[in-house]
């Protein structure tokens, strides 16, 4: 979708698609994205929208649980409504992509679930991301050996401290190498 805030105040916002790297045309087809609100102050635009999380439209990409690719634009003046395509303006390198969580992850179990079964955590404390566009982190944990029986691991829950879910879009969690040997005391 395109939108914009004109000079009084009106919010426009029009469906649209592109492929590869083209104009975003109006989907003329069906109207699948939809303006509530929007405003501007000092250069900054806000405009609040909706639409479906599967339009079924062939020109719309599903919106799925859990981390979803957002790729953005923006340009320095409004689109010409009367234009016979809106009359966009190249957004020049005013562009961007994120991974974010559009949508919680599909129907979570219940903490009851869990109650009163074995757990253990693995915290990184106190890591400060570096301020670089794409950054992994590698740590190794060592699972607790004080259990007398065999444990099969059923789930895990990340929790990802106030002020940083827009920095973390995935975990991987990896099994070593049986055979590998590590300092307890000083585990990378």
């Amino acid at each position: 979708g395109v939108g914009w805030v004109d000079q009084m105040g009106h919010l426009y916002f029009q469906d649209r698609y592109a492929f590869g790297r083209t104009r975003p045309m109006i989907d003329n087809t069906t109207i699948d994205w939809f303006g509530l609100q929007g405003r501007e102050s000092s250069g900054w635009t806000a405009i609040q929208f909706k639409r479906l999380l599967d339009t079924c439209d062939v020109m719309d990409v599903e919106i799925k649980s859990g981390t979803n690719n957002l790729i953005f634009a923006y340009g320095l003046a409004d689109p010409d409504p009367s234009g016979p395509n809106g009359e966009i303006s190249y957004h020049d390198s005013r562009r961007g992509s994120r991974a974010i969580p559009l949508q919680s992850y599909a129907d979570p179990p219940s903490e009851d679930v869990f109650a009163g079964l074995d757990f253990f955590e693995f915290r990184l404390n106190n890591y400060v991301v570096p301020p670089a566009e794409t950054t992994y982190h590698c740590k190794i944990y060592k699972a607790p050996s004080q259990y007398s029986v065999k444990r099969h691991a059923i789930g895990h829950k990340t929790l990802i401290g106030a002020g940083n879910h827009d920095l973390v879009h995935h975990l991987l969690m990896y099994e070593c190498d049986s055979t590998a040997v590590f300092d307890d005391n000083n585990l990378p």
